[in-house]
């Protein structure tokens, strides 16, 4: 996947090759999904994030990606969402929050408290 903040760019590159899958990163947004003609994915900073962005990509047929997730309750929260991917320096931890939930509504729970164990014990 090609991913780029130069929404021109990817939006070229998408004209180009449509067959190579790509990105247009966001580094700021606030309301609605950006707009881009690529029809590629979008990724989203973290912080900018909001439930009505990942309605209207559903919408759109496009995929949503939110960066740059460490904290392993985050990952864990955006997997439950259904965001379709996270952006992460802690890839380890976040293939095997992924895995966890996946095995049904047990992970999931299991997942979640796993992640307010790990709020609990930061603030001791």
């Amino acid at each position: 996947m090609i991913q780029s903040l130069d929404r021109e760019l990817i939006e070229e590159i998408a004209r180009l090759d449509p067959d190579h899958p790509t990105a247009y990163v966001v580094g700021f947004q606030i309301g609605d999904l950006p707009v881009t003609s690529a029809g590629g994915a979008i990724v989203i900073e973290d912080w900018s994030f909001h439930e009505r962005m990942l309605v209207e990509a559903k919408e759109k047929g496009r995929d949503l990606y939110v960066w740059t997730v460490n904290d392993l309750a985050d990952q864990s929260d955006y997997l439950a969402r259904g965001v379709d991917g996270i952006i992460t320096d802690e890839v380890g931890r976040a293939v095997a929050a992924r895995e966890r939930m996946a095995s049904g509504p047990v992970g999931l729970y299991l997942e979640r408290a796993r992640g307010l164990v790990g709020i609990g014990l930061g603030l001791e």
